[in-house]
């Protein structure tokens, strides 16, 4: 399987030499407000691409799911009545030489 690009994780996703962004649109249940630059939060961020990927990753058939990176969600735990935690894990394949580390590419 060849590299996901980002826009196969998420919809309108543009990039410059300088910049990436990704539209609130492709971020299902991420607020304006969460994601306000100064007074947003970041851990809700976060929660909300780690759950995007995961969830797009898992939709794809296992012939098209990259098989140098693996990423798995955790069963929820139960913390009380009103609360859980979960758990995401994430793991890639790496390439390493003298001088750098990359991803391993995917095969085509």
């Amino acid at each position: 399987m060849p590299a996901i690009s980002p826009t196969a994780i998420f919809s309108g996703y543009t990039a410059t030499a300088t910049d990436i962004t990704i539209p609130l649109a492709a971020l299902p249940g991420l607020t304006t407000a969460e994601a306000n630059g100064t007074t947003g939060d970041a851990r809700e961020l976060l929660r909300i691409l780690l759950e995007k990927y995961f969830s797009t990753i898992e939709a794809m058939t296992a012939a098209n799911r990259p098989i140098h990176m693996t990423f798995t969600r955790g069963n929820v735990v139960g913390v009380s009545s009103n609360a859980i935690t979960r758990s995401y894990s994430v793991s890639f394949r790496e390439s390493v030489s003298p001088t750098a580390t990359s991803l391993t590419a995917e095969p085509s």
